[in-house]
């Protein structure tokens, strides 16, 4: 009897890390999916990927992150108010901690977007800066114009400055 009780909480264990495996496996492919498609600028693609996850508790750290950003990300591209992604600062530094040289400049965007969506405009000029000063400092043009457009494109960004 006590060899069988054993045995079906062994079987169980096993089965239950089998199924956590594979839905991590699984939010991974659907995250890489979202980060192809914002790529290609089909960001009403990707926020219905990212609409059918249900439960951000039950991603890892890392996909989380990925979760937020690329949400984030999706809602810059459809030009949509970021104010509903408030835990957008929580993905921004940890990108930023990563030094992921695909999303550092992009870290800067969506801050200052973010911030711009607060009306925090005063803040939003110092992330722009830092953001344009990084892109020069890295010689990257193609950056630094994208964070100059957003800045100069605001008006009430600009005329405060």
């Amino acid at each position: 009897m006590k060899y069988n009780i054993n045995l079906i909480v062994w079987m169980v264990g096993v089965v239950s890390l089998f199924v956590s495996c594979t839905r991590q496996t699984q939010m991974t492919s659907l995250l890489q999916q979202t980060d192809s498609l914002l790529h290609r600028h089909q960001s009403d693609s990707a926020l219905q990927l990212l609409n059918t996850i249900r439960d951000e508790n039950s991603l890892s750290g890392a996909q989380r992150m990925k979760f937020i950003w690329n949400k984030a990300m999706a809602h810059y591209q459809q030009e949509m108010s970021l104010l509903e992604d408030s835990q957008l600062y929580q993905s921004i530094a940890y990108y930023r901690r990563q030094k992921d040289t695909v999303r550092l400049l992009d870290t800067y965007l969506l801050e200052g977007m973010y911030l711009r969506w607060k009306e925090a405009n005063d803040e939003a000029i110092a992330v722009f800066d830092k953001g344009i000063d990084l892109a020069i400092s890295r010689k990257d043009t193609t950056n630094m114009l994208v964070l100059q457009r957003k800045f100069l494109c605001y008006p009430s960004i600009y005329n405060s400055y």
